[in-house]
């Protein structure tokens, strides 16, 4: 069960991801809360403090959570070079809070969240330095996969693993954000398409 700090981390973290951070102020969480102002006082010096703890207990343990469902999923034995990749490449799961026994709490849509974790990216330093760990780790996967295939001769050995990666993590941030952008319902079939052309350029296969 949450004490009254968490439950109010977790209710204002549901207020920034409808509304945005910059069109929540004090005196929203006050009212949406039904606090007084020194209750909220009483618990933050400031909304920024409060922001950073939602960065801690939340955004950072989500994308970390997301990571980690994904490389579970290309992790399977037997799986082939190809469907690790096209998995790994194509795989955005759900943004979702957890508790310590990895039980879902509550769900939000990608688009949302993403929309509030880039926001906060460019206004928290903190975690962008985070986001930059997590990028390397997924950039180190992608490297991971291509070098198996370079292995098992279903991957040109002449790719740079490590400039093939970036492009990889370049041209599926780019579909997404078309869809952050354009809202577009078939960004998967696109997404999947894509990694179609790029497989393409980066096996042994016969085309």
């Amino acid at each position: 069960m949450m004490n009254l700090r968490d439950s109010i981390v977790q209710s204002v973290f549901d207020l920034f991801i409808s509304k945005g951070i910059d069109n929540v102020s004090v005196n929203d969480i006050i009212k949406e809360l039904n606090m007084t102002k020194g209750g909220f006082y009483y618990y933050f010096k400031s909304k920024d403090e409060l922001i950073s703890e939602i960065i801690d207990k939340h955004v950072i343990k989500i994308i970390w959570r997301q990571l980690r469902l994904a490389e579970e999923q290309v992790s399977a034995e037997g799986l082939p070079v190809k469907e690790k990749m096209r998995m790994f490449y194509t795989i955005v799961p759900r943004p979702c809070i957890v508790d310590e026994q990895d039980n879902i709490i509550q769900c939000y849509s990608i688009k949302k969240f993403y929309f509030l974790l880039y926001d906060l990216i460019d206004k928290f330093p903190r975690l962008s330095d985070e986001y930059k760990k997590y990028y390397i780790e997924n950039r180190n996967i992608f490297i991971n996969i291509i070098n198996e295939g370079k292995k098992q001769n279903v991957v040109r050995h002449d790719i740079d693993s490590e400039n093939f990666a970036e492009l990889l993590m370049a041209t599926r941030d780019g579909m997404f954000s078309l869809y952050m952008i354009n809202g577009e319902e078939c960004i998967g079939e696109k997404i999947k398409m894509s990694f179609d052309v790029i497989w393409q350029q980066l096996s042994n296969e016969e085309i």
